[in-house]
């Protein structure tokens, strides 16, 4: 019977685990990346840090890493690189592989400790954990360290209870001890548990003095990382920001609660009080789990404040799933019907993954932008770019402006011209309008052409202002290349030092052109940046710009029309035309000016149109 019932919560287990998957990996390519990402990357020899060797992975990581992350993470995600590659998207399906093995073997771990049924409740409560479904999409190593600190739990429990647990069961445990060590230094927290019990449950065996040695191998093998954690807690111990930035004791455990069960409370602590009534003797080792370890990180957060994020407490999420699938057994002992809970738990766990404002509400949570506007923006000044361009990125807001610096780098290196903030540029500490004024034309050092990229929803402050002041009064703007929900992208020009591409012949005044930026498709579209020269003479409101693209033959196949710009002297306009469904072939873009009122084509270079760029598609 037991064995059929084994059988079928496995079953359950396998659609759990790919809706699981599937509401994880939407977020994959939601946000960009974090700025601890951004360190997993470089630690394990990413992109174009590496690749490195196990060695250099080792210094990088006890040098580098400002978070005091383990090596193992990064020398595992170094080995993932090498079979996937090194993208944004290969760094968080790391995390979600690892997440989904962390709920599968999950299952393992309360089925052995007490039922099939508590294992695959434990699994469901922890699956539909909103905080750990978006977690399973964070280029970290909470999810792995979930994973190990599962693995050695049930290592433990599996040769506590076998009557003669094999060689390897022993070994397994060292290692896994040692690999949980080596991941993040929260999870020697639950090495202490562990260790805890085992002395707790003292008998005078062969079992239990070779299952002490093997938890004492497994922290020996931790001493050669164990300096490196040493200097993580000294460095943390004089970082005065986290002592302002860290939770008090009490903020930690709300949080905790909040963050596992998707700000559904009420309904986790019922789990947890029914939890109480289950024999002590079963279930005292998840207590004694989510007590010592909470303990030990309040303890030491109290001395050297470091928890500025409840994502260190996710070891206690196993603990609390294995609890609160005890209380639904014990409510299914009464008549609650345990799909009801279940229910409800899924249904909140699932509505939260998909709102933001749950994640970005937790304490310390910074702001991430959306990865689909962003990287378009990017991919397009990568296109249009030119010497003398600068990128201004406003995607974070100005009190966590600095931990922008570090994406900005993967982001905007290859682009290869400068970049900076508006909202904090030339890394100025000025305290007023006049000083920052000064901070932006350091920064801005003469640029020929700036994209400002804005991310709409980040708020700006006066800063702003005077960026946007100084472009007004020193640049021509020439128009937003992207108008999206979730990003921005206008480009000002200064009006260039050169002979204007064409003069026209008007009857009064003087009228020029310039067309100096590359003229390329980008996403179907062309995008060609004008300046228009013309002098007072020039009558206002009197003509209009034609582009027209014409195909081999000569054909039109295309046209853009715009009144010319009315600012005198100078005004600069991009006004798009498609080149969508068009076949492969050769094309031409012409610029041709003329009378609105009559149509008449102004003359230039004894033509009535000015060739602009050459298109090949295809």
């Amino acid at each position: 019977m037991e064995r059929s019932l084994t059988n079928r919560t496995w079953l359950w287990l396998v659609p759990l685990l790919l809706l699981c998957a599937v509401l994880a990996a939407r977020l994959i390519n939601t946000d960009i990346l974090f700025v601890d990402e951004y360190w997993s990357i470089r630690n394990a020899g990413g992109a174009r840090w590496g690749p490195m060797s196990p060695a250099g992975i080792w210094e990088q990581t006890a040098e580098g890493d400002p978070g005091g992350m383990g090596v193992l993470y990064h020398l595992l995600l170094a080995a993932w690189y090498a079979l996937v590659g090194d993208s944004v998207f290969a760094l968080r399906a790391f995390s979600l592989v690892f997440g989904l093995l962390s709920v599968a073997l999950l299952y393992r771990l309360g089925r052995d400790a007490f039922s099939p049924r508590v294992g695959l409740y434990a699994a469901v409560l922890m699956a539909f954990s909103a905080f750990f479904i978006d977690y399973m999409h964070e280029g970290r190593a909470y999810t792995l360290m979930a994973f190990l600190v599962i693995l050695s739990v049930w290592l433990y429990v599996r040769v506590s209870q076998s009557h003669r647990p094999p060689w390897w069961g022993y070994l397994a445990l060292v290692l896994s001890i040692a690999a949980m060590s080596y991941t993040h230094y929260v999870a020697l927290a639950v090495g202490g548990f562990l260790g805890l019990l085992h002395l707790l449950r003292f008998r005078p065996t062969a079992r239990w003095w070779r299952t002490l040695a093997a938890l004492i191998l497994g922290a020996v093998a931790f001493l050669p990382w164990a300096g490196i954690t040493l200097g993580v807690i000294q460095r943390g111990a004089g970082e005065t920001t986290r002592h302002v930035t860290s939770m008090q004791s009490g903020q930690v455990v709300e949080q905790v609660l909040h963050a596992f069960s998707s700000g559904n409370i009420g309904l986790l602590l019922v789990l947890l009080i029914f939890a109480i009534g289950v024999q002590r003797l079963r279930a005292g080792f998840a207590w004694l789990w989510l007590i010592i370890v909470l303990l030990a990180v309040l303890i030491v957060n109290a001395a050297i404040p470091f928890v500025v994020h409840v994502r260190y407490l996710i070891v206690l999420w196993p603990a609390l799933a294995l609890l609160a699938a005890l209380g639904v057994h014990q409510l299914a002992a009464m008549g609650v019907k345990p799909l009801v809970v279940l229910f409800v738990w899924v249904l909140m766990g699932t509505y939260q993954s998909q709102n933001p404002a749950f994640i970005s509400g937790l304490f310390g949570q910074i702001y991430r932008a959306p990865a689909a506007g962003f990287n378009q923006a990017i991919d397009t000044v990568d296109v249009l770019k030119q010497e003398g361009d600068m990128l201004l990125a406003h995607f974070m807001p100005r009190e966590t402006a600095p931990f922008a610096l570090f994406p900005m780098g993967y982001y905007f290196d290859r682009l290869g011209i400068p970049y900076d903030q508006p909202e904090r540029m030339n890394n100025s500490f000025a305290g007023g309008d006049n000083e920052y004024l000064s901070d932006v034309n350091i920064s801005l050092d003469g640029a020929q052409a700036v994209w400002r990229l804005t991310v709409p929803e980040v708020p700006v402050t006066n800063r702003s202002g005077v960026v946007d002041f100084v472009l007004r009064s020193q640049y021509l703007a020439c128009g937003r290349l992207l108008d999206r929900v979730d990003i921005q992208l206008d480009l000002y020009q200064q009006v260039p030092d050169a002979d204007p591409t064409a003069a026209y012949e008007l009857p009064a005044g003087q009228l020029s052109v310039f067309s100096t930026r590359p003229i390329v498709p980008i996403a179907g579209r062309l995008y060609p940046a004008l300046i228009w020269q013309a002098d007072e003479a020039v009558p206002q409101q009197t003509y209009a710009v034609s582009l027209q693209l014409l195909d081999e033959g000569g054909q039109l196949v295309q046209q853009a029309d715009y009144p010319l710009p009315d600012a005198r002297p100078t005004a600069c306009n991009m006004t798009p035309i498609s080149m969508a469904g068009l076949p492969a072939g050769d094309y031409a873009l012409y610029a041709i000016v003329y009378d609105r009122v009559s149509g008449l084509r102004m003359n230039v270079n004894g033509d009535d149109k000015v060739l602009l760029a050459t298109i090949a598609l295809g």
